[in-house]
């Protein structure tokens, strides 16, 4: 059942260990360069977004041109695309303040990211069956509404038959 979670956990660590490089190559123009503009078409969501993202440790800092601009790259990317993932799972801004922050802080803490995403899992899981309940009672009005809908057409065939 934590395959998938401790794959998560190893891949994000590996990308924790490889930022240092993954940030100078994008610095000296090799691999992914993306403008702010760029990377929020790309993932429909607005500027001020990715900025709030970066201020709130949510992402790590964004290397900058000599202008100041913002360079995105592969690492980057790859953060937002895992933060839009989660926050599309309920999790909170403060929860994933706390992953990245432990994701940053090497190795020595993946036991602690293991847990945070396992309670986040368990949590999905409990919303995921609150789903499935809603979607059957929903589902159950629906039928009722079909049905009375098929018996009304039935009556006015009746009705209208010499």
């Amino acid at each position: 059942m934590f395959d998938a979670v401790i794959r998560i956990i190893r891949a994000e660590s590996s990308r924790c260990r490889r930022a240092a490089s993954d940030a100078q190559n994008v610095i000296q123009g090799r691999g992914l360069k993306m403008r702010i503009k760029e990377v929020a078409e790309q993932f429909g969501m607005l500027p001020t977004t990715l900025r709030f993202y970066e201020e709130k440790g949510l992402i790590p800092a964004v290397p900058r041109d000599e202008n100041g601009v913002r360079d995105y790259g592969t690492f980057e990317i790859n953060w937002i695309r895992f933060i839009r993932c989660m926050r599309s799972a309920g999790c909170s801004i403060a929860m994933l303040q706390e992953y990245s922050r432990l994701c940053r802080a090497g190795d020595g803490t993946i036991p602690e990211r293991l847990e945070l995403l396992k309670q986040q899992y368990a949590a999905l899981e409990k919303r995921e069956r609150e789903l499935q309940e809603s979607l059957k009672v929903l589902r159950g009005k629906i039928e009722t509404y079909d049905q009375r809908l098929l018996n009304c057409e039935k009556e006015l065939r009746e009705t209208e038959t010499p």
